[in-house]
Formats: structure tokens, sequence, C-alpha cells
């Protein structure tokens, strides 16, 4: 289990990891822009091709980024650590705890009915019948 100081750590290095990709990423770029450039030499729609080009490339590098990022947090958050594991067993025993309660309280209620027959007199005064309360 990690703990907090290295989990930040390893995001900070993977975050540099990621922006190395980037800058290896531009490079290469870069060098094939120049090549491309220098095999179309004399094209008029040149400059303009290339303003798109790097419209697109800066898009995608960020999209790349973002994903390489989004994947490091996703593979710690999918790891938790202690302070996660102490939480998710703190609210299982708290969701038992009240399960328990509920159970005792259904039991002491059904411990409270009566399940006898209601009090009848041996005699009952002539004349009038037995109505045993509700």
């Amino acid at each position: 289990m990690k703990t907090y100081n290295q989990m930040s750590e390893d995001i900070d290095s993977r975050r540099e990891q990621a922006a190395k990709r980037s800058r290896e990423r531009s490079d290469s770029f870069t060098d094939r822009s120049r090549a491309e450039m220098d095999r179309n030499t004399g094209s008029s729609s040149s400059s303009s091709d290339s303003g798109s080009s790097r419209e697109t490339f800066g898009q995608k590098l960020g999209r790349d980024l973002n994903r390489d990022v989004g994947r490091a947090a996703k593979g710690i958050m999918s790891a938790p650590g202690k302070a996660v594991k102490a939480a998710i067993a703190r609210r299982k025993q708290r969701n038992a705890e009240k399960d328990r309660e509920a159970l005792k309280g259904a039991r002491e209620k059904e411990r409270n009915q009566s399940t006898r027959a209601p009090f009848k007199p041996k005699r009952a005064s002539k004349g009038v019948p037995f109505r045993p309360k509700s």
C-alpha cells in the first residue's frame, strides 16, 4: 500500500515521463515537417498547410498527454491505499451495525406482542355477553 507521498511522487514521475514523450513527439514532428518542406520547395500552399498541421499536432499532443495522465491516475485510483481501504471497512461496519439494530428492533417488537387469548372471566354476568377488549 502506498502512502500519500509515494502516490504523489508516482504521479509526478509519470507526468515527467508524459512530458518527455510529448517533447520527443514534437521533435520528431518538427523533423518530419522540415523534411517535407524540403521536398516541397517552391510550393505556395506549404505555409498555410504547416499552420494547420501545427494546430492538429498540438491538439493531438494535448489529447495524448491527457490520455497518459488519465491512465496513470486511473491506475493509482484502482489500487486504493490504506486510507481508502480503512474508509471502506468503516462504511461496511456502520452498515452492519445498522442491520443488526434493525433486526434487534424487529425481534423486540415480536417479543412484545401477545399471543395469548384475551382474559375471560369464569362466570359472565347474566344477560350481558362478554366482549374482550380489542
